[in-house]
């Protein structure tokens, strides 16, 4: 706003004050995670009808969580624009390694100086366990059959299949 004054036609004061323009909370939207070789990638829309770019943070539910918690996040955290398509990596072999879980979410939560809306995925798996290890693997034959003798292992017992492929070098 502006107030001038005016005496005997001469100017006195002018007091020129700038309407500071209120900050509009940002917003996440469109949050979808899907396991990413035992990470997850997640992707995201932001929106903030100021143009302000934002920083976000993720955090996880699910495995080994019962509540909220921090995420280890892969990726620009800060300094983000609104648009479509942003996209973090979540670390979930690191906070949930070898832990296989099936009721994960993550949520992603904007700040632009004014904490934001909240954002939310999808329910999804994760297969962050250990690998199965097939060791001890020896072969005898006789003009006929082959033996194949071997060692599995699989640290939470899960089911294992086994393919046996051969090759001639003929």
């Amino acid at each position: 706003t502006m107030s001038v004054q005016r005496s005997n036609d001469a100017l006195l004061t002018a007091n020129v004050a700038a309407a500071e323009r209120a900050n509009h909370a940002p917003v996440v939207l469109n949050v979808t995670a899907v396991d990413y070789y035992g990470d997850a990638l997640v992707v995201f829309d932001l929106t903030d009808v100021d143009w302000d770019q934002s920083d976000v943070s993720m955090e996880y539910i699910g495995g080994s969580q019962s509540t909220w918690v921090s995420a280890t996040v892969t990726g620009t955290t800060t300094g983000l624009y609104p648009s479509s398509g942003h996209a973090l990596l979540w670390r979930a072999s690191i906070d949930e390694d070898g832990v296989e879980g099936v009721n994960y979410q993550v949520r992603i939560t904007p700040n632009d100086g004014m904490v934001g809306t909240t954002g939310v995925s999808n329910v999804f798996s994760l297969d962050n366990n250990d690998i199965s290890v097939a060791s001890n693997v020896n072969t005898t034959s006789t003009s006929v059959d082959i033996l194949i003798t071997y060692d599995l292992a699989d640290t939470e017992g899960d089911l294992m299949d086994i393919v046996v492929q051969y090759g001639s070098s003929n």
